[in-house]
């Protein structure tokens, strides 16, 4: 029997430009809610890092501790400052024709 060989592509992991969520949410804050955005700045600035360190999961022994972290914050901050957006999706399935 001889040996088969087998070739891969290699595809680098997509990458998400670098976003930082503090300065809209600050700007949200006062404009919306007529508060000094600057009481939240901690707040917004531990989003930010938590979401940035969510994208570098290949360097993370637990990354859905984290995700479960960045989600918790995502969800205080939506507590405090509501936003009064409504999104329409359509889910459909992928595969059928």
């Amino acid at each position: 029997m001889g040996k088969q060989e087998v070739n891969f592509i290699s595809i680098p992991i997509k990458k998400p430009d670098k976003l930082s969520w503090t300065p809209a949410l600050t700007k949200y804050i006062t404009e919306s809610y007529a508060e000094d955005a600057k009481k939240y700045n901690q707040d917004c600035n531990l989003l930010d890092s938590l979401r940035q360190r969510c994208l570098e999961q290949e360097q993370i022994e637990n990354p859905l501790v984290l995700e479960d972290f960045y989600f918790n914050q995502l969800s205080f901050l939506g507590s405090k400052f509501p936003l009064d957006v409504r999104l329409i999706n359509n889910w459909g399935l992928l595969f059928v024709h």
